[in-house]
């Protein structure tokens, strides 16, 4: 029998994981008040409850040292139950493994989970990313290229069980990596040994362009209530262009523009990580040390880092934004800035959220049949806290949606006075229940440590603070949040009106905003913007 010379095997796959052990914790978790209540409500009895309530906030190397110190034998047949209850409501101590000039990085061992996944999420500062809309829409470009030119790997990749990611932001170039830790590294230096090299040819390079100019070109024919919240953003924040801007700029760059950019997008960096999963901290700075050796680049200073802002509109002020839409629907939502986010305000607006929603969806839905959109709910613009309002209609004007929209405020806020404290307890536990929600997967967790690291302070357990403050959480408390912030005479409010091509627009309550740039000057950053 003869052989076809031509056959072959294939190349080894070198992200296909060659163990998969799951290893042995090595780290320190604690009991906060948070994993108090939330073993609570699991049902234990009220002496192992108390004592757990004498191990809060203590630091324990081990599930058996904790165990013991609760004078429960490892060995006991009730110990496996209450570990897994512990195991779930838990908090680790994430550490930081590097933090200097070039990188801070956090890491924490999967305690929770016990599988041989991990995620590694990268955050590369740049100041080259957002500097002008021309940079914006290259730095998009890039990121479209960068994932083009890895789709050679994208097979054998997925095979193995890893997964990687590319997107762009005001502040850097984001990075995700995740799957089976064994060969994760094996990905990030594959990932990262291409992050300055444009690989495509002219024709692919035009068909991404075609592509992104096509998501710009037809931003005008999204939902009225979708651009609505694409105006709040670029009203109220600090630093943003616009797509229009976008569309311009995108016909005039070519190919070797792009490589040039490539280039030099990585000459000043700083890069902000987080680990979670089967790892240890050695293979976790391995990983940072390759992706600082192949994009060389030289320290971003603290002072030339991306900081968004928020414009804050001052107390009793309403103004309204208003555009003829390229379809046939209406909608308005209107934000309503309360104040910076902290424990005992966040509180507060989420029991009036949760008050409000059914009773807004159910009035001017239900009832008055206003339109097949229509939400309430709380909003945080980086830190700052509001309530949000949207309805969209096909049949009903903006003048029509706004008058009955306030109507409705002005008699929810009145309910409130006469609001049964059995109904406020009903609510405060719901809302409870929602701060004891758990991640369900290693993805989930990296991303919600990523974002209490490097978006809120490194606060691990502010958790604590909000549930605290929710079970303190009084009607008189309530009633001094609407008192203060709520009262149409101290609301700050951005009303944006999307007006159906063939509905009139009619009059609005707030001052018509007639330039973005004016109203802008008006509450110039840094003045008028926090952070």
């Amino acid at each position: 029998m003869k052989i076809n010379p031509a056959l072959k095997l294939p190349e080894a796959n070198p992200f296909l994981p060659e163990s998969l052990e799951v290893l042995a914790f090595q780290g320190a978790v604690q009991l906060t008040h948070q994993s108090l209540v939330g073993l609570k409500n699991e049902g234990l009895s009220a002496g192992v409850l108390k004592r757990l309530e004498s191990t809060q906030d203590k630091l324990w190397e081990s599930w058996g040292k904790l165990l013991t110190s609760l004078e429960i034998s490892p060995q006991a047949d009730s110990s496996e139950k209450l570990r897994e209850l512990i195991r779930k409501h838990a908090l680790g101590n994430p550490k930081i493994l590097q933090d200097d000039e070039f990188a801070k990085i956090w890491f924490q061992q999967d305690f929770r989970f016990e599988t041989p996944k991990a995620q590694l999420m990268f955050r590369i500062h740049s100041p080259e990313v957002y500097s002008s809309p021309r940079n914006a829409v290259l730095s998009q470009l890039y990121t479209d290229a960068i994932s083009e030119g890895l789709n050679e790997f994208g097979y054998p990749i997925r095979l193995a069980g890893l997964e990687y990611g590319i997107h762009v932001d005001k502040k850097g170039v984001n990075l995700t990596f995740s799957g089976y830790s064994d060969r994760i590294q094996e990905l990030v230096k594959t990932v990262a040994g291409r992050l300055k090299k444009i690989t495509i040819d002219n024709k692919t390079f035009n068909t991404l362009k075609e592509v992104r100019l096509r998501r710009y070109q037809n931003f005008h024919f999204r939902q009225p209530y979708q651009q609505a919240f694409y105006f709040r953003s670029l009203l109220l924040e600090g630093h943003k262009f616009s797509i229009m801007d976008y569309e311009k700029e995108i016909k005039k760059i070519k190919l070797k523009d792009l490589k040039k950019f490539a280039n030099k997008l990585y000459d000043r960096l700083y890069i902000e990580g987080l680990a979670y999963g089967n790892l240890r901290e050695e293979t976790v700075l391995e990983a940072v040390g390759v992706l600082q050796e192949k994009l060389d680049g030289k320290p971003l200073a603290e002072a030339k880092r991306f900081v968004n802002s928020v414009r804050q509109i001052s107390a009793g002020e309403s103004h309204t934004f208003t555009r003829i839409m390229q379809v046939e629907n209406s909608a308005v939502v209107t934000d309503i800035q309360v104040g910076q986010r902290n424990p005992k305000l966040q509180a507060a607006l989420m029991v009036v959220d949760s008050l409000m929603q059914p009773q807004f969806y159910n009035e001017l839905r239900t009832s008055q049949q206003l339109g097949y959109i229509v939400n309430s709910g709380m909003t945080v613009l980086e830190k700052t806290l509001g309530l949000i309002f949207i309805i969209q209609s096909g049949e009903y004007n903006t003048e029509i949606l706004e008058q009955r929209m306030d109507a409705f405020l002005e008699k929810f806020y009145l309910s409130l006075k006469e609001l049964p404290d059995l109904e406020l307890n009903k609510i405060k536990k719901s809302v409870l229940h929602s701060k004891l929600q758990k991640t369900t997967s290693v993805t989930s967790e990296a991303g919600r440590l990523f974002v209490i690291a490097f978006e809120k302070n490194a606060e691990f357990d502010q958790n604590s603070k909000e549930i605290t403050a929710v079970e303190e959480l009084t009607k008189k408390d309530i009633l001094a949040v609407v008192k203060s912030y709520l009262l149409p005479s101290k609301q700050r409010k951005l009303i944006l009106r999307m007006s159906g091509k063939n509905h009139v627009k009619g009059k609005s309550a707030g001052k018509l905003i007639t330039s973005m740039a004016n109203f802008k000057a008006q509450y110039a950053c840094p003045e008028n913007c926090l952070p």
